[in-house]
């Protein structure tokens, strides 16, 4: 089995540092962990705590490459994060068209996105050359924005490649504390990988704006970006993520002339529900996701 097993991954990671580190030694190779290193954060050890969790991030997680954030800075602006969405939230909502024309997704789109691509790391990390298989979870690096609102709900920052990173799903809880250390960790992290890696110039008003919205004050020292591992993906990646614009389009364009969707877009509610959007709402849907496919594709090889 050539793919990564989060859990496994873990579990030997643990293995490998109790050699060195009594809280290593000790944590549980579980989901327990999420609770263990948590509760040493709040402690006397909260700083040897820091530095566990620092390394299990730096070890363990991936993120876009920013070769990938240069030729397709936001991968799917189709769509945004809103929990409500689920049954366990509400009425069972998943994939339907928020007022705007933007489906609603509680991270599952996201998830899947790196699903083929390739993990590029150094030599002798226990990611490279593989594909993620299971026990990740698709992490937002920005939760909440100034003003309270959330980063989810902007289509723009959603899937933006800078606020995501792939962590084991036992370690992924550490960050949903708003301003907590974890997320000050990867928010810097994410700065030092992104902020002024070159864009695209068809593709820069786009990355500006995204980062104008986020806070980039974390003063917390980023994890060594020359040991992470990256998701590398391939020019069929792209040719796909093009694709699924080009269907969002269609699907508008089709609503436009006939006032339906001749066949399914993405899922049964967004196909039955986005042409009972007001037509002007759905224009400017349209031509936001327009835009930016274009400069998408202006920044193709």
């Amino acid at each position: 089995m050539n793919g990564v097993d989060a859990a496994v991954e873990i579990k030997q990671e643990l293995e490998r540092l109790s050699e060195v580190s009594a809280i290593a030694r000790e944590a549980p190779q579980s989901k327990a962990i999420y609770s263990y290193l948590a509760q040493g954060l709040r402690g006397a050890e909260a700083r040897d705590f820091e530095a566990m969790i620092a390394v299990l991030f730096g070890r363990l997680g991936i993120w876009w490459s920013p070769k990938a954030y240069n030729r397709l800075p936001i991968m799917t602006p189709w769509c945004v994060r809103d929990r409500t969405s689920r049954y366990d939230q509400g009425p069972e909502a998943w994939g339907a068209p928020r007022a705007d024309g933007y489906m609603r997704d509680d991270n599952s789109i996201i998830k899947k996105l790196p699903l083929p691509v390739d993990i590029g790391a150094p030599v002798g990390h226990p990611y490279n050359k593989r594909k993620p298989w299971r026990g990740f979870t698709a992490c937002h690096i920005w939760h909440k924005l100034p003003g309270g609102t959330l980063a989810g709900a902007d289509p723009w920052l959603y899937s933006f490649a800078p606020n995501l990173v792939w962590l084991p799903s036992w370690l992924a809880p550490l960050t949903d504390g708003h301003e907590s250390y974890a997320q000050a960790l990867l928010q810097r992290t994410s700065l030092a990988l992104f902020r002024d890696a070159p864009v695209i110039p068809s593709l820069k008003p786009w990355t500006e704006q995204a980062w104008e919205r986020l806070p980039t004050t974390s003063t917390v020292s980023p994890l060594p970006l020359t040991q992470l591992a990256f998701f590398e993906p391939n020019d069929k990646f792209f040719t796909r993520r093009i694709n699924a614009l080009d269907k969002v389009l269609m699907g508008c364009e089709s609503i436009f002339s006939s006032g339906r969707i001749p066949s399914k877009l993405i899922c049964s509610r967004y196909t039955t529900g986005l042409p009972q959007i007001q037509t002007k709402a759905l224009h400017k849907f349209h031509d936001a996701i327009f835009e930016y496919r274009e400069a998408v594709v202006a920044a193709a090889p």
